[in-house]
């Protein structure tokens, strides 16, 4: 039995290889076999660890959605104003984005079979509502601290949320990184300026 620090290596090793393959191939295309060459491993040991495509589906979903999880968790515990917090997490959000490009084919392809299988569509749906709901106590906390306006803070995550989607897919009309990412700040901009008090 491998112990845990090469079963943790080992799993790396394949979801790297098959965010490759998938980029590469697309799901259909792909095989497991295209996987454990891509691994260097035999396809024995990769179904060790993953009993099929869609195990690994989940993997990669999983990767993806844990960093921006993580850094909403930090910004919600971190210090400053709600405002602060969510800027704290957009700034993080950016930084990290140049990293995630090369697998946007992988997550346009997630959405396209969101809407044909259940399965995928529940696992984007946990991710997404999961960050809304971290999004949304920090707007909570936001207007608990008379910092925000008292509004449908649930509607507003979501719409927080949408600007961060809508950003990747500007990637598909060939506008760059740098300008999506102006614009997801413009966005963000109008968002939370319209949800403050205003200054006396």
């Amino acid at each position: 039995m491998p112990t845990p620090d090469l079963n943790q290596q080992r799993t790396n090793q394949i979801i790297e290889a098959a965010i490759t393959v998938f980029t590469k191939k697309g799901f259909h295309q792909a095989r497991m076999e295209d996987i454990a060459k891509a691994a260097g491993l035999s396809k024995g040991t990769l179904y060790l660890y993953f009993k099929d495509k869609d195990a690994l589906i989940r993997a990669i979903l999983d990767r993806i959605f844990s960093m921006e999880i993580g850094d909403l968790q930090a910004a919600l515990v971190g210090t400053g104003t709600a405002v602060q917090k969510l800027y704290a997490f957009l700034d993080l959000y950016i930084a990290e984005g140049a990293s995630l490009e090369p697998i946007l084919p992988i997550m346009y392809e997630f959405f396209g079979m969101s809407l044909r299988r259940a399965d995928v569509r529940d696992v984007l749906s946990e991710q997404f509502y999961l960050s809304v709901s971290i999004i949304e106590a920090i707007m909570q906390l936001g207007v608990m601290q008379g910092e925000l306006r008292p509004l449908n803070t649930r509607n507003m995550a979501i719409t927080f949320m949408a600007l961060l989607d809508g950003a990747a897919l500007q990637l598909a009309y060939g506008i760059s990184l740098d300008e999506a990412n102006e614009h997801l700040r413009f966005s963000v901009d109008l968002l939370l300026e319209g949800a403050l008090f205003p200054q006396a």
